[in-house]
């Protein structure tokens, strides 16, 4: 799988690209640089661990336990 930019994880999740760099703020997804791409990417096993977090979310269940 490649690398998704945030714009296509906000659509794929959902998402507001506000929220997703929220999750990056606070330590629960870490996004993927690219040396001439300014944009914020997101390989496989994060986008993986964003749709955990977005179940464990559904369930109610708070951002702190999901750290």
């Amino acid at each position: 799988m490649e690398l998704q930019t945030i714009s296509q994880i906000s659509k794929s999740f959902k998402l507001s690209t506000r929220t997703l760099r929220y999750y990056e703020q606070i330590g629960l997804i870490q996004s993927t640089k690219v040396a001439e791409y300014a944009y914020r990417t997101y390989d496989a096993q994060t986008v993986l661990r964003l749709q955990q977090i977005v179940v464990l979310r559904k369930l109610g269940i708070p951002l702190k336990q999901s750290l």
